[in-house]
C-alpha cells in the first residue's frame, strides 16, 4: 500500500514537471517582452524629445532677410521743373482761294520741308485752275490747324502753324544755390510731366544741353533762368510740363534703403551676418536721397546685410537666414 502511493505520487510529478517549466519560460519571455518594449518606447521618447527640442530651437531663432553687398555706380541727382517753350513758328498761308480738300495733317504731327499739308480747290464756275497744293515751308510739327476740310478760303488765310523742331528749348527757373552746379554744355534727360522715372526708361531718351544761363537771377524769386535745347529727341510741344535730370560726381560705392539703417543714439549701424551670427556694424553714411542711404565706410565689398527680420536682432543673436541669392544657412 505504501509502496502504490510512493508511485502514484511520483508519476504525479512527473505527469505535471514539463508543464510547470513551460509555464516559467512564458512568464520569463513575457517579462522579457515587456521590459524590450518599455526599453523601445523609453528611446522612441527620447528621440521625439531630441527633434521637438530642436525644433522648438529652430523656432525661437529669429528668421532674417539679408542681402550681400556690392559696390554700384552711385551718382549725385538734381531735378528741376521745365517748360517747352519755341523761337521757331512758321505760318502757313494759301496763295489761292477755294474749298479747302485732301487735308491729312493732324495736330501735334511731324512734318518735313515740302510735304503736302492740304489741296485748296477752285470753286468758281468755268475756271480752269488745277488744284492748288499747300505745301509744308519748313520742317517740324504741326502746332494748330485753321482750317477743316470744306471750308472756303481766301488767298492769304492762314491753314496751319508749325513750329520749327530746331528752334526748340526748355526753360527752368533754378535757386540760385543750385544754379551754382550748372555750366553751359551740360547735359541732362527730359522726362515729360505725368511720366515715372520707370516709365520714361522704356520711352524714347530725350537728352538736353544747357546752351544759355542768365547772368544775373530773378531777386524776386532767387531764381536763375537755364535755357536747354534738345540733342537727342524732342521735349514735346511748346507749352509741355516736364522735368530736367541732372547727374553729377559718378562714382563706386554701396547704398541701401533707408529703413534698413539702424540707429544707437546718432551713431549708424548695419546687421550683418556671418555663420549665422548677427554683428552690428558701425557705418558712416553719406547722402541720403529718395529713400537710399549711401555708406561711406564700415563695410566691405560681399558683407551679408540683414534687409528685415521677424524679431529685434541684438549683436551675437543667432538667425536662420532667408534670402534669394544664399541657398545655405549660416552663410
Amino acid at each position: 500500500m505504501t509502496s502504490l502511493m510512493v508511485m502514484k505520487q511520483e508519476n504525479r510529478t512527473m505527469t505535471f514537471k514539463p508543464y510547470t517549466r513551460l509555464s516559467i519560460l512564458v512568464v520569463l519571455l513575457a517579462l522579457g517582452g515587456f521590459g524590450g518594449r518599455n526599453l523601445y518606447f523609453k528611446f522612441k521618447s527620447q528621440e521625439q524629445t531630441k527633434i521637438s527640442k530642436t525644433q522648438n530651437e529652430s523656432a525661437e531663432r529669429p528668421v532674417a532677410q539679408v542681402h550681400r553687398l556690392e559696390q554700384i555706380e552711385l551718382f549725385d541727382v538734381f531735378v528741376a521743373p521745365g517748360i517747352v517753350r519755341t523761337d521757331g513758328l512758321t505760318q502757313v498761308s494759301t496763295f489761292s482761294e477755294g474749298l479747302v480738300s485732301n487735308c491729312k495733317v493732324k495736330l501735334g504731327q511731324h512734318v518735313v520741308k515740302g510735304q503736302p499739308l492740304c489741296t485748296i480747290e477752285n470753286d468758281n464756275p468755268g475756271n480752269t485752275y488745277q488744284p492748288y497744293p499747300v505745301e509744308a515751308p519748313v520742317s517740324g510739327r504741326i502746332g494748330e490747324i485753321q482750317v477743316s476740310v470744306g471750308a472756303r478760303v481766301n488767298k492769304g488765310d492762314k491753314i496751319a502753324t508749325i513750329v520749327r523742331s530746331s528752334q526748340l528749348k526748355v526753360e527752368l527757373d533754378v535757386y540760385v544755390d543750385d544754379a551754382r552746379r550748372l555750366h553751359t554744355g551740360q547735359e541732362g534727360q527730359w522726362t515729360a510731366a505725368g511720366v515715372s522715372e520707370s516709365d520714361s526708361k522704356t520711352e524714347k531718351s530725350v537728352t538736353l544741353k544747357i546752351t544759355g544761363i542768365a547772368p544775373m537771377p530773378n531777386m524776386t524769386t532767387r531764381t536763375v533762368r537755364i535755357e536747354l535745347t534738345p540733342v537727342k529727341g524732342e521735349p514735346g510741344i511748346p507749352g509741355s510740363l516736364g522735368s530736367v535730370r541732372f547727374l553729377f560726381n559718378s562714382r563706386l560705392g554701396f547704398e541701401v534703403a533707408e529703413d534698413v539703417v539702424q540707429y544707437r543714439g546718432t551713431n549708424a549701424f548695419l546687421r550683418t551676418v556671418s555663420n549665422s551670427k548677427v554683428t552690428w556694424q558701425q557705418v558712416k553714411l553719406g547722402r541720403i536721397q529718395k529713400g537710399k542711404a549711401e555708406i561711406l565706410n564700415g563695410i566691405q565689398n560681399g558683407d551679408v546685410v540683414v534687409i528685415e527680420s521677424n524679431k529685434f536682432l541684438n549683436d551675437g543673436d543667432e538667425v536662420i537666414v532667408k534670402t534669394n541669392d544664399l541657398a545655405k544657412k549660416g552663410k
